[in-house]
């Protein structure tokens, strides 16, 4: 959370410039960067170590595990019956994307975001028997039904596999066992693999978040891995996000601006226009991911704008700052950020309110104006100096407003 503040300095001389009761919990953490390169990324970055089935057999491409503390005890395997898959190697996993509300609890805020298991590890143990390689029919790479295999390995009497699998309400996958009729085989050694996304990234606000999401688990639920003892019915996935959005501004150019008549001074001398404004303009760099609340903090202040104040005198006049930031636009009216005046910072009120359509890299500008009235005023005091400070204060810390 960012609130970065630019100088811009005005000078004006005339004339110049729930809870199951068998729950196994596993936490993971995940983080959230919008990227300049890619504004469209809308994936959680996996922030939790990994361990399980790919911490030591190298997984697919994007692929990673995390260990959980089920088991499978007394799992049933018959290679001779061929009409029950849930006896060979065997994963039905619910991984179609589901919602998920995580909370920051110091600010009231909420998220929604999605989840989804898109692999599922296990190893196969048996007491004192070795297995053997065939056994399994390279069940670890060569899965049947929608899912995609891993590497895996047999060793002695324990064989290790893992399976990508697919956006699906449910997915199941087998692969037959041969020459093995057995009751007291044990599955441990579990892992998942998730995805963690957002609908709608450009509008999370910073912080991190917390939630979970559970998953029915045993014959028939939403993780299946075949006949046997099920340590735990329900596996709880507690998910701490962290979203940190970025935000950069920096000057471009000078900042020290000179305002002036249109056409500048030499074509004012030389019969300009008698009704005129004083103007200049100042540009700006910005970086921006997340909606953004804008004020202007001035060294001289009219009512509820900047001033220019006459040196040597008490004696100011009114300057408008107003912004044109492209690829922004206000959340109030959803217009563009297009020379859109900017209020005085007062603490604690929020000032205009803009955000992103999509990932801001842009080139932005502030326009200071002296109206017709006071710009007359000024140059009734030719010689003199007028001056005067503006910070353009960029906050990203916005107070929670609910559905906003």
């Amino acid at each position: 959370m960012k609130k970065i503040k630019t100088l811009f300095s005005a000078l004006c001389v005339l004339g110049a410039l729930s809870a199951c009761a068998s729950a196994e919990d596993l936490t993971i953490s995940a983080s959230f960067r919008p990227s300049a390169h890619n504004p469209d990324y809308d994936n959680f970055k996996n922030d939790t170590p990994q361990s399980g089935h790919c911490a030591t057999y190298p997984c697919a491409s994007g692929r990673f595990s995390i260990l959980t503390g089920l088991m499978v005890n007394n799992r049933v395997i018959d290679s001779t019956n061929l009409a029950d898959k849930r006896l060979h190697s065997y994963q039905k996993v619910r991984s179609e994307w589901r919602e998920v509300h995580l909370f920051h609890r110091e600010s009231g805020r909420w998220v929604t975001v999605e989840f989804r298991l898109n692999l599922l590890a296990q190893r196969f143990f048996r007491p004192e028997v070795s297995w053997a390689t065939s056994d399994f029919q390279g069940a670890s790479a060569n899965p049947e039904g929608a899912c995609s295999g891993n590497n895996g390995a047999v060793s002695t009497n324990v064989y290790h596999l893992a399976w990508s699998h697919p956006e699906a309400s449910s997915s199941v996958c087998t692969k037959n066992i041969l020459n093995i009729v057995r009751n007291d085989v044990t599955i441990d050694r579990i892992s998942i693999g998730y995805q963690l996304r957002s609908p709608s990234p450009m509008t999370m606000p910073n912080g991190t978040f917390r939630g979970s999401i559970e998953y029915s688990v045993g014959r028939g639920m939403d993780i299946d891995l075949g006949e046997g003892d099920y340590s735990d019915n329900v596996l709880r996935i507690n998910i701490e996000a962290t979203i940190e959005h970025e935000l950069r501004v920096g000057t471009l150019g000078n900042t020290r601006i000179s305002l002036q008549p249109p056409g500048g001074w030499d074509n004012w001398n030389h019969g300009g226009a008698p009704d005129f404004k004083l103007s200049g303009r100042g540009n700006f760099t910005v970086v921006a991911s997340s909606p953004l609340s804008l004020s202007v903090e001035c060294t001289h202040s009219v009512l509820n704008t900047c001033a220019l104040q006459k040196d040597g005198s008490t004696e100011k006049v009114p300057v408008l700052v107003n912004l044109t930031i492209p690829g922004m636009r206000i959340r109030e009216t959803g217009g563009d950020v297009v020379d859109t005046f900017i209020p005085l910072y007062r603490g604690g009120v929020v000032g205009t309110v803009i955000e992103p359509v999509s990932y801001v890299n842009t080139i932005g500008s502030v326009d200071f104006t002296v109206g017709e009235p006071a710009s007359a005023l000024m140059v009734e005091h030719l010689g003199s100096t007028w001056r005067g400070a503006a910070t353009l204060i960029f906050d990203s810390e916005l107070p929670f407003i609910p559905g906003a």
